[in-house]
């Protein structure tokens, strides 16, 4: 009696934020009295949970038991899988790799030193960085331009464009667009922007040298304070170079545009996701089409990028 039926095996790095690495519902996998059961962790939030270590593991019931009640009946558990040491120079102690364990920084965001190994197109090297950018919410603070312009949430936010670490380009001739400041796009300043209505307009983020990102999730704000000027039709690119660009999302055409109010009543927004496993250090949004007031300034107030940051030669 008594037996798991729905539940939780969740990882952690603090003991307060935890992710689901493997969810059970309804399950009637137990069904005696010292039943043994093995399964492999499979993370359902995105592959880089289950490629990271963890420091704590838990179980956590979701759902009554096979008596109806809530008591979590279990003996004990086991764990197998590859061992990280702490602190790399006290001894070999089987370590298997130059990986240490991750940790939280300021900001929230999980950071991984040395890593030797990961499932993403990056040679390893050494003094190279990883940083585990996560979507939440559009805009929140977990974003590449967040972090840099906070250097991990250490300092006060500046735009990481001042700072020299992240550069704004877009198709208009001077400094700026049409209307509005280009470096806005990446930083916290809400305003108008929009360039001059020519077709295939153009707005592009550069990082700087030894930063690059393996990108899972694109924010971008609407430029005007009503739906006019919307995008509908535009690619999402990415480029290792500035020069060769190559399509990462297609958006052929939303009816009444791409973007949706935020609950919070602020600007117009939308999120979407990209698949790849290769860091890029420059993106762009082009369009490819007439906006929703049928001409082709590209409206565009705000962009944040999610997803794998590089770190390599020392850079922030």
């Amino acid at each position: 009696e008594d037996f798991l039926r729905s539940w939780e095996v969740q990882a952690s790095n603090d003991g307060q934020h935890w992710v689901c690495l493997q969810a059970f519902e309804s399950n009637p996998i137990f069904r005696r009295a010292l039943q043994e059961e093995t399964f492999e962790v499979e993370a359902l939030h995105g592959r880089a949970d289950s490629e990271k270590a963890h420091r704590y593991v838990r179980l956590m019931m979701t759902g009554a038991n096979s008596s109806g009640n809530f008591r979590l009946c279990v003996n004990g558990f086991d764990l197998y899988g590859r061992l990280i040491r702490r602190d790399p120079s006290a001894g070999s102690g089987g370590d298997d790799g130059k990986v240490e364990v991750p940790y939280t920084t300021a900001s929230g965001a999980l950071a991984l030193r040395r890593a030797s190994s990961l499932r993403l197109h990056v040679p390893p090297s050494e003094g190279m960085n990883l940083v585990h950018l996560r979507y939440q919410t559009d805009f929140d603070q977990h974003g590449l331009f967040t972090f840099l312009g906070t250097r991990g949430g250490v300092d006060v936010h500046r735009n990481p464009a001042h700072a020299g670490m992240v550069a704004v380009s877009h198709s208009d001739e001077g400094a700026d667009p049409c209307e509005g400041v280009a470096t806005a796009l990446v930083g916290t300043t809400v305003m108008d922007m929009y360039t001059a209505d020519v077709p295939r307009s153009w707005m592009a983020v550069h990082l700087s040298a030894g930063r690059s990102l393996v990108p899972t999730h694109v924010s971008l704000r609407h430029g005007f304070g009503t739906p006019a000027m919307m995008l509908r039709k535009f690619h999402f690119q990415a480029s290792h170079d500035g020069v060769t660009w190559g399509t990462l999302r297609e958006f052929k055409g939303v009816d009444g545009g791409v973007m949706a109010y935020a609950d919070n009543g602020e600007r117009m927004s939308v999120t979407f996701a990209v698949h790849t496993t290769r860091p890029f250090s420059h993106f762009r949004v082009i369009q490819t089409g007439e906006n929703v007031s049928g001409n082709h300034r590209l409206c565009l107030g705000g962009m944040e990028l999610y997803g794998t940051l590089v770190l390599q030669g020392g850079a922030f």
